[in-house]
């Protein structure tokens, strides 16, 4: 390996992404069969089994066409964060690419994706005895204790912190403490992909078609059965008056869902089905502006017109030229 952060040296990533409701699963599907690639989900949602709907998964139809991966791999109440997904995407585009096949990386979730094209830097979870230590010494010696102690231990990250920046100074002496090293010199250590090494597309859907097709979309998934979905994952058929945000503290990252809260709400008898609707689709509107703003920051991207006509099979049929023509 030289320089790819974990790729071996030939293997190149296609990255497909865009907001919700942009039509990327579709899209992925058509590439793999053109390409002969398999397809690596890139949705933070798309890890948790049982949530299918919610999450706007691939049908079974589109994985017996090709092969995906991370889908439905863990529990709701497990954890799922933006380094296990580069970790694990890296090891398995590795391993597509070692049986001749092209991974495709698919996926709207915008922090996954930066983490796989940026890297991240390497730095020790939150340790809360470590940090209840020096937050106590600090309120015993005073306001300028956390900074002086930064300048013993790391003169050059003390430099880059203001006195005054309690969080972070907290976290760099945690740093400090827990592996033995300077936090300035972990903290930028990233692996960055070369640019030979991936070619990033998106789609482009005018925004008030977008904004129909999420409305759309919150529909059918209502029709799919996303309140029984979202019932079942807080254990509560039966039962809807013990569901609500007290139910979603088992989940601590698969309540971030698009919907779960929503329809939790609902199922706790907070707010009317149709009002979770509303607030669904409201909520999926918004979200698509946050992917947006995460797609135009997304290193080396291309944007593909995929506006409300256009096939899945002609996109998918640009891309493949582009990403032939090595662009």
């Amino acid at each position: 390996m030289t320089g790819r952060g974990a790729l071996p040296d030939g293997v190149r990533l296609l990255l497909l992404t865009g907001p919700t409701a942009s039509g990327k699963t579709e899209v992925a599907v058509q590439l793999a069969e053109r390409l002969g690639g398999e397809i690596v989900s890139a949705d933070s949602m798309q890890v948790y089994r049982g949530l299918a709907v919610i999450s706007a998964a691939p049908s079974a139809a589109d994985r017996e066409r090709v092969p995906h991966h991370l889908l439905e791999i863990i529990e709701p109440c497990e954890r799922f964060d933006a380094a296990r997904f580069r970790a694990e995407a890296l090891e398995l585009a590795a391993g597509i690419a070692g049986r001749g096949r092209v991974p495709i990386v698919a996926g709207g979730s915008g922090l996954y994706l930066s983490a796989l094209v940026d890297g991240l830097s390497e730095l020790p979870a939150a340790d809360a005895a470590v940090r209840q230590e020096l937050t106590e010494r600090s309120n015993r010696e005073g306001p300028g204790w956390l900074h002086a102690e930064l300048e013993r231990l790391d003169p050059e990250g003390a430099v880059r912190l203001h006195p005054n920046d309690s969080h972070r100074l907290v976290r760099a002496l945690e740093v400090c403490r827990l592996t033995g090293r300077p936090y300035s010199a972990q903290v930028g250590a990233r692996r960055p992909l070369v640019a030979e090494a991936f070619a990033a597309f998106a789609l482009d859907v005018p925004r008030d078609q977008l904004c129909r097709r999420i409305d759309l979309r919150a529909r059918r998934m209502m029709e799919d059965g996303a309140l029984s979905e979202v019932a079942r994952i807080l254990g509560v058929l039966g039962r809807p008056a013990t569901a609500g945000p007290a139910g979603l503290g088992a989940m601590p990252t698969a309540r971030q869902m698009l919907g779960v809260p929503q329809l939790a709400s609902c199922l706790a008898g907070e707010e009317p089905i149709a009002a979770g609707l509303d607030r669904l689709a409201r909520d999926t509107r918004r979200f698509a502006r946050k992917q947006l703003a995460w797609c135009r920051r997304l290193r080396g991207v291309r944007w593909i017109a995929a506006p409300d006509g256009r096939a899945a099979s002609e996109i998918a049929a640009e891309i493949s030229a582009r990403w032939k023509a090595g662009m």
